[in-house]
């Protein structure tokens, strides 16, 4: 008692609790005094008391009455320290308290079978995805729960674990429902073992991943439709990230750099086309992921040893929050068009000239006749691009 109160004996003897203010609450003193008072003893009372140094204890009182010839009368009472007992308790008491709110709200079912695959635990989520309540579903057999196409796989996939050739498993099957509809459920598990190593269950997580396969797919089916779009037009069409690198191209743009689609994913521009041409494409991505415009220009490419003319818009790419992640660009070959253009502009000179050799001779005396000729001639080396014209 002196190692729990903190006190001496000199400190204690002649001095009753309440003098020492012992009793962190003077009810439960009191409360002890009317038990004594009626029945002459106390058992296993528990109550807080207050140590010399200030500190609570938790103590766990027994006393009775003793009396010495129907005179004297005495209290003879043991005080048990239960201070860390009742600490560890409540750290307990908190630990168990924040399992069950996690397994209570936790969105992934949380389960425990027996060794017949019968259910002995589900969560709330059990209910939230199949609609089923869990007092009816206990000591039902989970595979009552599987889509009946996948029984079999399901079962298939569980022998490993059953015969401990793993130590988990791991697999997406289809969950019926309540509602005549089923979801796709990914199940984790592992054996539950008694303590002699025998097999007394299973326990694990169903994690329903319905919505996220029916984005996934949703996702396959519009990557595969833009797929079929970028292979159908006469284009080269790329997506470049932040980089530089390549992450996807069409056939025409593989075509045009002579390399297969595969080896040049994940490459940048220097891999690919001449430093000096490269040099520009990489300037251009900046220019358009800096100012976030659309860039229009008309460039030459090196394909197959030929250099032809394309005309190429580029643009930012930019996710969901806005922020730049790359650049995307069309580059179709208008080298044809270049060329009918550049034949009709000396169509035109040509006409031009004529035109205007016509009205001098037209117009030219007899006189002058030598000097006209000479202009004709000079006029028609200039467009001929000759050193030297003679007649």
């Amino acid at each position: 008692f002196l190692k729990l109160s903190g006190y001496s004996s000199d400190e204690l003897l002649n001095r009753t609790t309440l003098d020492l203010h012992l009793h962190s609450q003077d009810s439960s003193r009191q409360k002890i005094i009317e038990i004594l008072d009626s029945e002459g003893k106390v058992a296993n009372f528990s109550c807080d008391i207050i140590s010399k140094d200030g500190n609570p204890k938790n103590v766990m009182i027994s006393a009775e009455i003793l009396k010495i010839n129907n005179v004297n009368s005495y209290i003879v009472a043991s005080f048990m320290d239960f201070t860390s007992i009742k600490m560890a308790h409540s750290v307990l008491m908190a630990s168990e308290e924040k399992y069950k709110s996690v397994v209570l709200n936790v969105k992934e079912v949380i389960f425990q079978t027996d060794a017949e695959g019968l259910w002995t635990f589900l969560n709330p989520a059990w209910t939230e995805i199949t609609g089923f309540t869990i007092d009816e579903s206990l000591g039902t057999n989970f595979l009552n729960y599987v889509h009946e196409d996948d029984r079999q796989k399901n079962t298939e996939l569980f022998l490993p674990l059953i015969r401990r050739e793993k130590s988990y498993c791991r697999h997406v099957v289809r969950y019926n429902t309540k509602f005549s509809d089923f979801r796709w459920i990914e199940v984790f598990a592992r054996l539950t073992l008694d303590s002699e190593d025998n097999i007394i269950g299973t326990s694990g997580t169903l994690n329903d991943i319905t919505d996220r396969l029916i984005y996934e797919e949703k996702l396959k089916h519009e990557q595969a439709n833009m797929k079929a779009i970028l292979e159908n037009i006469p284009f080269l069409a790329w997506l470049k990230d932040k980089e530089g690198r390549f992450i996807s191209v069409n056939s025409y743009f593989a075509n045009a750099a002579a390399r297969d689609i595969n080896d040049i994913i994940g490459k940048t521009d220097y891999d690919i086309w001449p430093k000096e041409l490269a040099e520009k494409y990489v300037a251009d991505d900046n220019e358009v992921m800096e100012t976030l415009k659309q860039r229009f220009v008309e460039e030459i490419v090196h394909e197959n040893n030929n250099d032809y003319w394309y005309e190429t818009v580029k643009s930012p790419v930019l996710n969901s929050m806005g922020k730049v992640i790359g650049s995307t660009g069309l580059a179709r070959n208008i080298t044809e068009r270049m060329q009918i253009e550049q034949k009709l502009r000396s169509l035109n000179s040509l006409y031009a000239l004529i035109t205007e050799l016509s009205s001098k001779l037209i117009q030219v005396d007899t006189d002058n006749t030598d000097n006209a000729i000479n202009f004709c001639i000079q006029k028609l080396g200039e467009y001929a691009d000759v050193d030297r014209t003679y007649i």
